[in-house]
């Protein structure tokens, strides 16, 4: 009933928005985002298996993490009863107690916020005690295990609460085509697939016979700008596949790079890792990130603090400013001088159309939060690139759709899964290398509204999520 009042709803609304698309010249877009949404319907309905001891052994290391960290967080608190998901407790504990400054407030409620942003901020206060870093430190790892172990739990084989579980011990997301203004593809319910960590897809395996395909773009958003801005140094880069953060450390370091451990020029290949170099190009890899979206030196450190390394821990909250800024002038002024250009260029765009575009289909935004003079360069730059991006790896989506349909081979085979910059596809063992190979023909590709650039794809096989 309510599913039918729904599409007759949104029948209705046809007449009024259809001539609104053509208006808006938008009507381009709507072969390949509905393409896209048939591409979600198929993925939903093909799943993905979860391998149910593999499973086991991380509901029983989790649960176990989880209660262990907790029991550490309780012994050095002195206090048997405190519950770090709690916001009321730990708030309370944060500002009441401690009297630490508040960096946020909730949304809803405008109280003073306890959540995972917030304590971030609070290992950037230089008068945080010894004791209080290592509570806010546990605080973090007892959410991040019971984070897992829920993840883990929604992948059990029951039938309960709405999962979406079939008898063939699939789960089956939503992937949703519409739900972000750039063109990329979402997920949600029972779990987001987008938003699994490496660590759990090792319980994500193929069915027997078969082997998952999987192919991720390389520096698919840089690229983009690179292309966009057409910023030389960086298309140089690309073309001689020489290492782009590694050009970028050296611009901004100097001999100060050259002399660290592990030193390797870009033209020669990366730092190899533990390496003083390493992290130094690490460090600037991350600051490029934030730049080529408008973002202020501000924003960007307030980034770099945040970084985390793979078991969750905050490995640059006392990061030097001065560094970052070193980079930022280094990419601004000698590394990709033609990037500031093109952000004056989409401010000028937005002053004398009223909207932003993406240069590859044209999809538009208004950015109406910049009405009133207040333009924000961060959110038109990152429009634009995300937005391109977008439309590269759907377009990808749907030409290995047509070559690769959905129950090809028997029920589940065909593409399975997919992120902003990746696809993977579930298919016959014996025809595993093939098929790896035509994802990564078809990802590959030059565009000729991003002049100077390919992008490419690197196709792998392996027996689980983890492996491609």
């Amino acid at each position: 009933h309510y599913g039918g009042l729904d599409v007759s709803s949104e029948h209705e609304c046809i007449d009024v928005l259809e001539p609104r698309v053509y208006e808006r010249r938008q009507q381009q877009l709507l072969y390949p985002d509905h393409a896209v949404q048939s591409v979600c319907v198929g993925m939903h309905q093909n799943g993905m298996l979860i391998d149910q001891r593999i499973r086991g052994e991380l509901e029983t290391k989790f649960t176990k993490e989880a209660g262990t960290r907790l029991e550490t967080l309780r012994d050095v608190l002195n206090r048997r009863t405190f519950n770090p998901r709690s916001h009321e407790q730990v708030t309370d504990l944060l500002y009441d107690q401690w009297g630490l400054p508040i960096y946020k407030y909730s949304e809803k409620t405008g109280a003073p916020s306890g959540d995972d942003d917030c304590i971030i901020q609070l290992f950037t206060y230089s008068e945080l005690t010894s004791l209080q870093r290592r509570v806010l430190r546990l605080i973090r790892k007892v959410r991040k295990a019971n984070k897992n172990l829920e993840v883990v739990l929604a992948c059990r084989l029951e039938r309960f609460g709405g999962f979406a579980w079939d008898i063939d011990g699939r789960i089956r997301t939503t992937y949703n085509a519409h739900g972000t203004v750039s063109g990329r593809t979402s997920s949600s319910e029972p779990i987001n697939l987008q938003n699994i960590t490496g660590e759990l897809r090792i319980m994500f395996i193929p069915g027997v016979g078969r082997v998952f395909v999987g192919a991720d773009y390389a520096a698919l958003e840089a690229r983009v700008v690179a292309a966009i801005a057409q910023a030389i140094n960086l298309l140089l880069i690309f073309k001689n596949g020489f290492d782009l953060h590694g050009f970028i450390a050296e611009s901004a370091f100097g001999q100060l790079y050259r002399d660290a451990e592990g030193y390797v020029h870009y033209t020669k290949g990366s730092p190899p890792e533990n390496t003083v170099a390493y992290d130094m190009r690490v460090s600037a890899k991350r600051i490029f990130f934030g730049w080529i979206y408008g973002a202020g030196l501000e924003t960007i450190h307030k980034q770099i603090t945040e970084a985390e390394d793979e078991e969750g821990e905050l490995t640059n909250y006392d990061a030097d400013s001065r560094e970052t800024a070193i980079v930022i002038d280094a990419l601004s002024e000698s590394v990709a001088p033609e990037i500031p250009v093109w952000w004056d260029r989409q401010v000028e765009s937005w002053r004398q159309l009223g909207f932003v575009y993406e240069p590859v289909l044209g999809r538009r935004r208004d950015c109406l939060d910049s009405v009133h003079g207040n333009e924000e360069l961060s959110e038109m730059a990152n429009f634009s690139v995300q937005s391109a991006g977008a439309f590269l790896k759907n377009l990808s989506l749907i030409e290995f759709v047509e070559k690769c349909p959905f129950g090809f081979a028997g029920p589940g085979t065909g593409l399975v899964g997919e992120s902003h910059d990746h696809l993977m596809a579930e298919v016959p063992e014996n025809d595993g290398a093939r098929w790896a190979k035509e994802l990564e023909g078809t990802m590959t590709k030059e565009v000729d509204t991003l002049p100077g650039v390919r992008f490419t794809a690197k196709g792998k096989v392996g027996r689980s999520w983890g492996e491609v």
